[in-house]
């Protein structure tokens, strides 16, 4: 619990958007991370009265998700990635869980480890879409790293003990069908890219408390989800339905932190006020 304590920080990625005199707030989410902004994020949502987020995050849909991830592809990521990249990812994750154990048995851990994950990854790589296997890699990698926090799952449940209505703004299946058209070259890439991976998560952490949403963008330009059918194409989506809570006032809208460039150009190009809280 003390540790918890200490991984409480000031949420920076927010934005106060004004409409006819009418406010509410704009947030730009992780769905994983390494802290929690509970306490700061309580302070902005009990002034609203209704919470918009991107999609639903209950079990039933999650597993609608999972379900047609994994649905066998015609291509496997393991067909599309060479032999080196796939022993890279091994390694990966075997080496981070073993520097977890005791230095005394880290010889015997990384051998059974390296066992066990070499059969994992290679399953995950071959039985399920390119998509589904990216996100099952990537977020053991965070679980490893103890990015173990969810940004709209913290959001959901303070709206809930508040007892805030909770609303959103696409259906399970639009975004299914938006992680569908997620390009595999970017996939392919990202996990050759997997020996710097420390080093991306180490900067995205710090830019993100910092609240630089410019440098943030930047950084994550060749991360699999920035592409036309997660973000250009959801953009003018997710923003039209919002307008109506906008116009409302008293929301607390929150997405995905590389949506709020073009949700705050939208915003602006439509008379509303927008301004940076930090």
């Amino acid at each position: 619990m003390f540790l918890d304590l200490l991984r409480k920080k000031q949420f920076k990625m927010i934005w106060k958007i004004e409409v006819k005199g009418k406010t509410s707030y704009l947030a730009g989410s992780s769905h994983k991370f390494s802290y929690s902004f509970r306490d700061s994020l309580r302070n902005y949502i009990k002034k609203s009265k209704k919470v918009i987020l991107e999609g639903p995050l209950d079990r039933e849909n999650f597993e609608k998700v999972i379900d047609v991830g994994k649905q066998t592809p015609k291509l496997s990521l393991y067909e599309m990635l060479d032999s080196y990249t796939i022993e890279l990812l091994i390694h990966k994750i075997t080496s981070l869980y073993t520097k977890k154990t005791p230095p005394t048995f880290q010889v015997l851990a990384d051998f059974h480890l390296g066992i066990f994950y070499e059969k994992s990854i290679k399953e995950i790589l071959k039985k399920n879409k390119a998509w589904m296997a990216f996100f099952l890699i990537w977020y053991e990698f965070l679980e490893i790293q103890d990015w173990k926090y969810s940004i709209d799952i913290e959001i959901l449940k303070i709206a809930k003990e508040l007892n805030i209505s909770i609303h959103f703004l696409e259906t399970i299946h639009e975004q299914i069908q938006a992680l569908e058209g997620i390009p595999l070259e970017r996939i392919v890439n990202f996990f050759k890219y997997a020996e710097h991976w420390d080093e991306y998560i180490n900067k995205y952490e710090k830019l993100y408390f910092q609240g630089e949403l410019k440098a943030l963008m930047k950084l994550s330009e060749n991360f699999p989800t920035m592409c036309p059918s997660i973000i250009e194409n959801r953009n003018p989506i997710l923003f039209e339905r919002m307008i109506p809570y906008l116009k409302e006032g008293d929301s607390f809208v929150a997405v995905g932190f590389n949506h709020i460039p073009g949700i705050i150009d939208r915003a602006y190009n439509a008379g509303f006020n927008v301004s940076s809280i930090f």
